[in-house]
């Protein structure tokens, strides 16, 4: 009996401290949205140890650990159902609802240190000081023969299949490493864009040829800090979602962005 007050007292104390996170994370995300300044500083200073330590922590398991997750995601809710449903008295459903209050204020909080802060930043083109101009049919035709141009430059040392899409003959980890290091050249040019890099790889999703079906190339889980991809596309999207998701990871949440910052990192790797 004693046993089970101490259980339930301890319960009670982190739940208290999930609701003081989620209510601390409700209020940096409501100052961030009207003060760049602060959600700069925010995502830098403590999204950045959070996202390193996730990623770090979740990068033992060499499968993604967030698609497990979501994987069991039936059987858990489920089993939440199940045991929301043997509460017979009112005080244990409230203690019982607190509980999963608690879990979801965690995910909150998560969510705004890691990704949330990160849409009320400077923009990449602020630190990076690019001129705003209007694009325009001719100058994007322009960009497609220039980038064809290099393309073309490199095309004898890519290899093709029968069916004439290029193969990627580098493990996927290899090409991680590759492009996470190339985001130290990339910090080292630009570092008003405050990456922060840190040595991590991407995970490969198991069950990519369901993410295809709702077209989905790659995702970065907050909860877990993993850069998941998709590698039922083809090879040649693989390296770009890659550089994508570990945009995101290095504190870089707008998509735009992330596709802009992706392309820099992938353009001075060194493969």
């Amino acid at each position: 009996m004693k046993k089970r007050k101490n259980v339930n007292k301890s319960i009670r104390v982190l739940s208290i401290i999930a609701f003081g996170m989620g209510l601390l994370a409700f209020f940096i995300q409501r100052v961030a949205r009207n003060n760049t300044h602060f959600a700069e500083w925010i995502s830098v200073h403590i999204g950045t140890p959070i996202r390193m330590l996730m990623a770090n922590l979740f990068g033992w398991f060499r499968a993604s650990v967030a698609e497990l997750l979501i994987l069991l995601s039936p059987m858990i809710v489920f089993t939440v159902i199940l045991c929301a449903a043997k509460q017979r008295d009112s005080k244990s459903r409230i203690r019982y609802a607190s509980g999963i209050l608690a879990v979801v204020c965690i995910f909150y909080s998560i969510y705004v240190f890691t990704l949330g802060v990160g849409y009320h930043r400077f923009t990449v083109s602020e630190k990076m000081e690019l001129a705003d101009v209007e694009v325009t049919r001719d100058n994007l035709y322009s960009t497609l023969l220039e980038l064809e141009a290099k393309c073309n430059d490199l095309i004898d040392e890519i290899d093709y299949a029968e069916d004439g899409s290029s193969i990627m003959h580098a493990e996927f980890d290899d090409v991680s490493r590759v492009i996470s290091d190339a985001y130290y050249k990339l910090d080292e040019e630009y570092p008003d864009l405050a990456l922060m890099p840190f040595d991590s790889v991407a995970k490969p999703v198991k069950f990519s040829k369901a993410m295809s079906v709702f077209e989905i190339l790659g995702i970065y889980t907050f909860f877990t800090g993993e850069s998941c991809v998709n590698v039922h596309y083809p090879d040649y999207t693989v390296p770009f979602t890659v550089a994508h998701e570990l945009a995101h990871q290095r504190g870089i949440s707008r998509e735009n962005e992330a596709n802009f910052i992706a392309f820099l990192a992938c353009i001075r790797c060194d493969d």
